[in-house]
């Protein structure tokens, strides 16, 4: 076996270790970005420390090769030792240790074992050069090798991880490791060290080359680190698209190491190649933007070949010229015979500047300056070592025509990268955040305001999603008895922890990871209460993950509420695993009650099933809920919950309209949404898999079973669940019908789909009308957009003959009559809408802008004034607020809505902002 199969070979095992620690660690910290940060600097610290500690030592040492079969051997034991340790720190014994100390320790765990293998590449290394002008070409080959294996070592652990458990995984590797050092020893007996023959090649600056990798490391690791959140937001955040972006980069890394090589060795004018191979980095840094970065408010579009090619384009070029320079970097600094100290230094320096990048990335780049500034300021790195190499190298007449060439490649890759940001939407977006855990962005439309977090739609003020975290919080307290304390785990839009704030509690605590999240709260209000202002002392929001924070309080809550990942997003298993639930009873007092949100579109039955499974595997009695296209899983010590008459009425003036918007009147209706016991729901799910924190199954399926997703499994699923359910006692057939319904519909039955939504009215489940009543408007809207205002009309009308409360259809109606031109038919239906609905801003708008045609300009700036009290942050009400403003001489006040709606344009200038700025130009003319 050659030493360069060994390379490769050591390299499989290493990577595996550091996506299974990976994972372990972002157990521990909540976050997948600090715990590829805490792997990241404690891998290439070890390798950094280890290759200048034994470079050194295998210059001495008469068989190198047999180092590096210990080493190897050595690393796999430390290694399996590795996860039985980060597992205690996940156990209660660290409750109380803070995220900083267990990451902290984490890092020390992780050291011993990176330090060991830093010293086998300077072994093999030394064991396969035989003369000093080959150190380029055999580091380049090594190397290349050993990332080579790297990208078969992810691939071996996503493809691992999820059947296997991350403990079997990383066991395998360090067996795998232990054979391949035993095999090294085997072939080191009898081998003596070559002795290394003098270089012919001119001698150049050893010190430069140390400068020169560290400054090189830290853009390579710094792009990794923002490349992965990039591709994250094109393919989505499974399992697989992350695995699928590591390997890219190390592809790259490894095809440069193996291919510059050559040339490196060869080379007569090293610091003139490496001058252009970095300015042709950054070039590829500033085009590459333009492919991988994605639009900022985007839904992903989940992981495609389309996808991931455009990410291969992103990624791939850069980071082939990026490991291309490492055999320049050993070139320039291998100036003597003892190559092994020599090559220890340069790692050392490159990987201790990546351990820079690493940390540099999520902490500084990101926040400040987002995805694409992050990824210029790698470039620029880049670029200033191109073009110091060339001013070092190139002399005479030919000397400003290279530079000027260099500068001018750099200009066009700049100019690339920072194209205009696209919002990937029609909807305006008011707010933008990139944070260490998370990207946030805020998008709005007249009413509605939607947060999206790492391309991921994650709450909304309109439609299913605002029901949704509405049921969140009135679910659960509507059940307990008397509850005093109410916790939530992950943020949202804040509206789940605002409603839980208008019942009379004396603790309301939620703990969100994201800063970014938490800083994109004030955009939800007055939707969610205003929590984010500090005016209730009951409310607190935490910087903290869950799941740790969990941990940490038990017996603390009367309710406790999920509002989680998706189920297929990365890092999502450890929110719906045995170990997590077990936290979340541990936290609740005797007859507390916790409330999981689980979707079932586009997770498939197989994952569907294993979460309730796992959920009622941990909750001896709880029941399952209709919630809003979802399910709400209710978890308790306590048998047989139900809203009772009295808690219900007492309770009637803290819900705001969302029992009005649910059609539900009395607690009789209310109960009707429960479908099933957790007795009845443990039946219908059946024996099978039980969710783990060691077996991370639900990432992968969200995109390895895409068909299941759309077959309606999950359909058939949830049929057997109301059918199980509707046989017990209190129970009725109306959720039985109405899933019957969801399913028929599915298949484009659509006359016994309402048929079936009919009979489930009749047995008090009234959600067919109400969701029949949103459908209808949809279709009237794509009508009215199209120019058919009559039967845009007629759809409106239906819509309002089965929700004559319908707040979208009123609104679409009065917008049809002002197409139409009838300007008392619309101002009579607006009247009716804000009165119905006192918070409607599109409706305030535009009965303030037919006052204003109308002259009635008091009552338009009224109106005004009610739409920006319902949405400081409509964009169509501050214009035309800030142009009636105008109109009546008042400067000041149209100048300070100018200055509003500029802090909610941070993608650039806005209709209205320009309407408004030209209006007021006219008017300091006149």
């Amino acid at each position: 076996m050659s030493t360069l199969a060994l390379a490769f070979l050591s390299g499989i095992p290493a990577l595996v270790y550091q996506v299974v620690w990976i994972r372990e660690i972002a157990l521990l910290a909540g976050s997948q970005i600090e715990a590829i940060s805490v792997v990241l600097v404690a891998f290439f610290g070890g390798l950094a420390v280890g290759a200048r500690a034994f470079g050194g030592f295998v210059d001495r040492f008469s068989t190198p090769l047999r180092i590096y079969g210990f080493l190897e051997v050595g690393a796999g034991l430390l290694a399996a030792l590795s996860f039985l340790l980060l597992r205690w720190l996940g156990s209660s014994a660290f409750a109380t240790a803070s995220p900083g100390a267990l990451l902290a320790l984490a890092a020390a765990i992780l050291f011993p074992v990176t330090f060991l293998l830093g010293g086998t590449a300077p072994a093999l290394l030394r064991t396969a050069v035989r003369e000093l002008s080959g150190a380029a070409r055999g580091a380049g080959a090594i190397v290349g090798a050993n990332t080579a294996g790297s990208v078969l070592g992810v691939g071996s652990a996503v493809l691992l991880i999820p059947w296997i458990g991350l403990r079997a995984t990383l066991l395998g590797a360090s067996l795998v490791a232990a054979a391949i050092g035993l095999s090294a020893l085997a072939m080191a007996r009898g081998t003596i060290r070559p002795a290394l023959a003098p270089s012919p090649l001119p001698v150049t600056s050893p010190r430069l080359a140390l400068v020169a990798a560290a400054v090189a490391g830290v853009a390579t690791l710094a792009y990794e680190v923002l490349a992965a959140r990039m591709a994250a937001l094109q393919l989505g955040s499974s399992l697989y698209a992350w695995g699928a972006v590591l390997a890219l980069v190390l592809v790259g890394l490894a095809a440069g190491n193996l291919a510059l090589g050559p040339r490196a060795a060869r080379s007569s004018r090293p610091l003139s190649d490496l001058g252009w191979i970095e300015i042709a980095a950054a070039v590829a840094l500033g085009v590459g933007l333009l492919a991988i970065a994605p639009p900022i408010a985007m839904p992903a579009v989940r992981f495609t070949g389309s996808a991931l090619l455009r990410v291969a384009l992103g990624v791939l070029p850069a980071a082939f010229l990026m490991g291309g320079a490492f055999p320049f970097f050993v070139r320039l600094g291998a100036q003597n015979t003892n190559l092994g100290s020599a090559y220890g230094s340069v790692s050392a320096a490159n990987t201790a500047g990546g351990i820079v990048g690493a940390m540099i990335a999520p902490f500084l780049l990101l926040p400040i300056l987002g995805l694409g500034g992050g990824t210029l300021v790698c470039a620029g790195l880049n670029a200033a070592l191109g073009l110091a190499f060339l001013v070092r190298a190139e002399t005479g007449r030919g000397r400003i025509a290279k530079l000027a060439g260099a500068t001018a490649a750099l200009v066009v890759a700049a100019v690339a990268g920072t194209w205009p940001v696209r919002s990937g939407t029609p909807l305006q977006v008011i707010h933008v955040e990139h944070g260490r855990q998370a990207s946030a962005a805020v998008l709005a439309q007249g009413n509605r305001r939607d947060l999206i977090v790492d391309g991921d739609p994650e709450a909304s003020t309109l439609g299913e999603a605002l029901v949704t975290e509405e049921l969140l919080a009135l679910l659960p307290l509507l059940l307990h008895p008397a509850p005093r304390s109410f916790f939530e785990v992950g943020l949202g839009s804040g509206i789940t922890l605002g409603m839980a704030a208008r019942f009379p509690l004396e603790r309301v605590d939620c703990a969100e990871i994201a800063r970014s999240v938490i800083g994109s709260v004030r955009f939800f209000a007055p939707e969610n209460g205003n929590i984010h202002d500090g005016h209730d002392p009951r409310v607190e929001i935490i910087h903290a993950d869950g799941r740790a924070y969990l941990l940490s309080h038990p017996g603390e809550y009367d309710v406790i509420v999920g509002n989680t990942l998706h189920p297929w997003s990365l890092g999502a298993t450890g929110l719906y695993s045995r170990e997590y639930f077990r936290r979340l009873r541990t936290a609740l007092k005797p007859g507390g009650v916790a409330v999981q949100w689980l979707p079932f579109a586009d997770i498939g039955a197989t994952n569907f099933a294993a979460i309730i499974r796992t959920f009622y595997s941990v909750f001896p009695q709880g029941s399952v809920w209709w919630g809003a296209t979802n399910l709400m899983l209710v978890g308790s010590d306590t048998p047989g919950l139900q809203v009772d008459d009295a808690r219900f009425e007492s309770l009637r003036g803290q819900t705001g309209d969302l029992l009005r918007r649910l059609r539900v009147e009395t607690a009789r209706d209310f109960n009707a949404r429960r479908m099933a016991s957790a007795e009845s729901a443990r039946a219908a799910v059946g024996p099978g898999l039980i969710l783990s924190d060691d077996l991370p199954v639900l990432e992968v399926r969200g995109t390895q079973q895409p068909g299941e997703s759309g077959n309606g499994s999950e359909l058939a699923l949830l049929e057997r669940l109301a059918e199980t359910g509707a046989q017990e006692p209190g129970i009725g057939e109306g959720m039985r019908f109405w899933i019957q319904s969801l399913r028929a519909r599915k298949l484009g039955d659509v006359g016994r789909a309402e048929q079936l939504e009919r009979e489930a009215e009749a047995e008090g489940f009234a959600e067919g009308r109400r969701l029949r009543a949103y459908r209808t408007v949809a279709q009237a809207g794509l009508l009215r957009e199209s120019g058919q205002l009559p039967r845009a009309e007629r759809e409106y009308r239906r819509a309002l003959e089965e929700d004559p409360e319908q707040a979208e259809a009123l609104y679409g109606l009065a917008a049809v009559h002002l197409q139409r031109n009838r300007s008392g038919a619309a101002d009579s239906t607006l009247e009716r809408l804000v009165h119905l609905h006192p918070k409607h801003a599109e409706g305030w708008s535009l009965l303030g802008l037919l006052r204003s045609r109308t002259g009635d300009l008091a009552g338009a700036r009224r109106a005004f004034a009610r739409a920006l009290d319902a949405n400081p942050y409509f964009s169509a009400a501050l214009g035309n607020a800030g142009l009636l403003a105008v109109e009546a001489g008042d400067r000041s006040a149209a100048r300070d809505l100018l200055d509003r709606l500029r802090a909610i344009s941070p993608l650039g200038t806005t209709t209205e902002e320009r309407a408004l700025l030209k209006a007021l130009g006219r008017a300091g003319k006149s």
